[in-house]
């Protein structure tokens, strides 16, 4: 069983793996199993056919600036894209990962 940290570290190596530029990697939300705070549309978009009751999974969310990635205005930050990642809390397999909307 990995923990919240272990996690996290997964789930960045994902991002990177997919996005090897990705600056300003954050860790946003780390959440064990069924987590209330993810709405249920984003929940939903995540469960899959053969999850079976019992399965513990960490859900993370990182926000990132893709490679290249532009300010809006002069003089402001580059717009943050959010990903949550459903990671098997027993192998630390990364299962899923999901735009995460924001805003």
């Amino acid at each position: 069983m990995i923990d919240a940290k272990t996690a996290s570290e997964k789930a960045r190596e994902y991002l990177k793996s997919f996005f090897p530029g990705a600056k300003e990697v954050e860790v946003e939300e780390v959440e064990r199993s069924w987590p209330p705070k993810i709405p249920p549309e984003i929940r939903a978009r995540l469960v899959e056919e053969d999850t079976k009751e019992g399965e513990e999974y960490w859900f993370v969310t990182l926000s990132f600036v893709p490679q290249g990635e532009l300010s809006p205005l002069p003089g402001f930050r580059a717009l943050k894209h959010y990903k949550t990642f459903k990671i098997d809390a027993g192998s630390g397999d990364v299962v899923a990962m999901k735009i995460r909307e924001v805003g």
